[in-house]
């Protein structure tokens, strides 16, 4: 089932046409799944544990590659191309961020400031560029900016995490689970960031809080075992019977100002 209306050329930032991919001994994890995200849109990934969330989205970032399916970007199919090439079209935070080196909040931005650039040894950057200046004001990251990663707590590490992937702009935007170590006011301004991206930024974001979806993306698309159970607006399937189904559980519609919001019955 196609998660959008098929779209061709360069102006789309991320075109993902029948990707499938199976772990050895294993049924397929994700069966024909495609997936078309447009500039200037919020779509969020919502399905049960074990639906392959994550695969997709490590196969979108490059971390994985499909069995089956391609992938533009830009137009650009994404074998072709180096990983620099790849990091400058695609971020990606992962779901459980971690890193191999214990680093300072610092080190971490200065790294994501210069995602898809070589890395130069010596001191981290000064991180005056002012796009790196406005995540770490938005995320209150200045008091822990020398601070080691662990060191920090688990939603301090979450913040800087989030700062970093978001330091430096790129067409496309992946982000599994980045609101899940994150508190309320923390969560809220970082799905306003998303929100607040220009007309060239595409966002895919997986999230388990039905409610942030409702609230903050264009679009919804369901995942259930594999495949795309059903995407369109974010109205249309928040108000669909199948979110019951897929979720076991009968929820209870509570209309908004912002949308509908849904609470288990």
């Amino acid at each position: 089932m196609m998660a959008t209306p098929p779209a061709a050329g360069p102006s789309i930032p991320l075109e993902a046409s029948a990707l499938g991919f199976r772990r050895p001994g294993r049924a397929d994890v994700l069966k024909d799944v495609s997936v078309t995200l447009h500039a200037g849109t919020v779509v969020a990934l919502v399905g049960p544990n074990g639906s392959g969330k994550s695969t997709l989205m490590r196969l979108l970032a490059g971390g994985l590659l499909p069995d089956r399916g391609r992938i533009l970007l830009r137009g650009r199919d994404a074998a072709t191309m180096t990983p620099a090439d790849r990091a400058r079209q695609v971020a990606y935070l992962p779901q459980d961020f971690s890193s191999h080196w214990n680093l300072s909040v610092r080190e971490l931005l200065s790294i994501g400031s210069r995602r898809g650039r070589p890395l130069s040894p010596g001191p981290a950057a000064a991180l005056d560029d002012p796009m790196t200046r406005t995540v770490i004001e938005r995320f209150r990251l200045e008091p822990i900016l020398n601070r080691r990663l662990q060191s920090l707590s688990g939603g301090e590490r979450a913040r800087a995490a989030c700062a970093a992937f978001l330091g430096r702009p790129a067409p496309v935007l992946l982000a599994d689970e980045p609101t899940a170590s994150l508190d309320i006011g923390h969560q809220l301004a970082l799905m306003e960031w998303f929100r607040e991206q220009n007309d060239r930024t595409a966002c895919l974001l997986v999230l388990h809080d039905l409610n942030l979806a409702a609230r903050f993306a264009d679009r919804i698309v369901l995942l259930d075992r594999g495949r795309v159970a059903q995407e369109g607006t974010t109205a249309e399937i928040m108000d669909s019977p199948r979110l019951d189904i897929l979720f076991g559980a009968p929820l209870t519609r509570v209309r908004q100002p912002w949308g509908t919001a849904v609470l288990p019955s």
